[in-house]
């Protein structure tokens, strides 16, 4: 093997596995941020939604006495559905409403104080649980929502990824060449 053509795979390779490594790296990191940006956003909504779904529990005692709240939940769980976001109310272990897809198994978002977020795949789709305890009396509150975005922007940041990775590739083999042609002429 000529000197020219030693330096030119040593040189695309050593460059290649760093752009590779750097690129992969700003992948996951930028995947990272965006889930964590999705988690903010989650966190945001169930805060909300908690305060408002408290505030009209403790008016709805107050004014009737009553501790039927499953229509009242109903109701105000309706609004969110429309923005597709699928509530869940627990009193102490006992479901009392929820409009959302029913999941057996352990619910680490169950126990959260004040709260806890978790991903779950279901039916091909990325959802976001967020739960805790409620302000009011001993409920616990639930929302999930799709973040199946969350999914499709990876791979399209990958196939990004993988596009790039080809194209540079073969412009610096190509500048490369050239350049060790140049240098090594007689």
């Amino acid at each position: 093997m000529k000197f020219w053509q030693k330096t030119y795979l040593c040189v695309l390779i050593v460059f290649l596995i760093a752009f590779d490594l750097g690129a992969y790296g700003l992948l996951k990191k930028s995947y990272q941020l965006n889930v964590q940006l999705d988690i903010s956003r989650g966190v945001s909504e169930y805060a909300s939604i908690e305060k408002s779904l408290s505030y009209i529990l403790r008016v709805y005692t107050e004014r009737t006495g009553s501790t039927n709240y499953e229509t009242v939940i109903a109701s105000f769980a309706a609004n969110y559905y429309q923005e597709d976001i699928l509530l869940e109310v627990y009193q102490a272990d006992q479901l009392i409403f929820s409009n959302a897809y029913q999941f057996v198994g352990n619910r680490a978002e169950l126990n959260g104080d004040p709260y806890q977020s978790v991903y779950r795949k279901m039916n091909d789709e990325l959802w976001l649980f967020i739960g805790g305890k409620m302000e009011f009396q001993d409920l616990r509150l639930v929302i999930s929502r799709n973040s199946d975005y969350l999914q499709e922007y990876y791979v399209t940041l990958r196939q990004y990824f993988i596009t790039l990775s080809v194209v540079i590739s073969l412009i610096l083999s190509a500048a490369l060449i050239f350049l060790l042609f140049q240098l090594t002429a007689p």
